[in-house]
């Protein structure tokens, strides 16, 4: 499909795309999507992502993050922890704690968090079972150009529908 300008597509039920090799997607200017409901994205073996100059993420409630072997944060300059009124901030100059009370080995325990859970696509229909539909037979290919080309009804409950007018 070639589109010179803009392009709309609406689909009033869900959608089902299945591609049984690569898919690449190249956007030359800003891309914008949004889900209004619940964003789900499972991947098989390694996720890769690169950003040019910044990330941010903005949660309502809750971001977890969570690995079975290791977890590692790691900036040029600064990392900061923020939370509760307290901080801990590591940087050239050393470590930073700050808080009403900081407790080193001597009780309490971690906090914990809502583990990912992303569901997996639908079913899909098999597209190549299903059968083609048929070609236009040439009477109906001139029938319906000439239709389009003079607005005039080409079936009888068309005609029936203009005569009661």
């Amino acid at each position: 499909i070639r589109v010179g300008n803009e392009r709309h597509d609406t689909v009033e039920q869900n959608s089902y795309t299945e591609f049984k090799a690569e898919e690449h997607h190249t956007v030359y200017a800003d891309r914008k999507v949004e889900a209004r409901a619940n964003d789900h994205l499972t991947v098989g073996v390694n996720q890769h992502i690169k950003v040019g100059t910044g990330q941010f993420i903005d949660a309502g409630q809750e971001i977890h993050l969570s690995s079975g072997m290791k977890v590692v944060l790691e900036a040029g300059a600064e990392l900061t922890l923020i939370g509760g009124g307290s901080f801990i901030k590591i940087d050239a100059g050393g470590v930073t704690m700050s808080g009403p009370v900081i407790n080193m080995n001597s009780g309490g325990g971690p906090g914990s968090g809502t583990g990912a859970a992303p569901l997996l696509p639908g079913p899909l229909k098999q597209a190549d079972s299903d059968k083609a539909g048929l070609l236009l037979g040439p009477a109906l290919r001139q029938t319906l150009k000439r239709a389009a080309t003079t607005a005039q009804p080409v079936c009888e409950i068309c005609q029936k529908l203009k005569a009661m007018k």
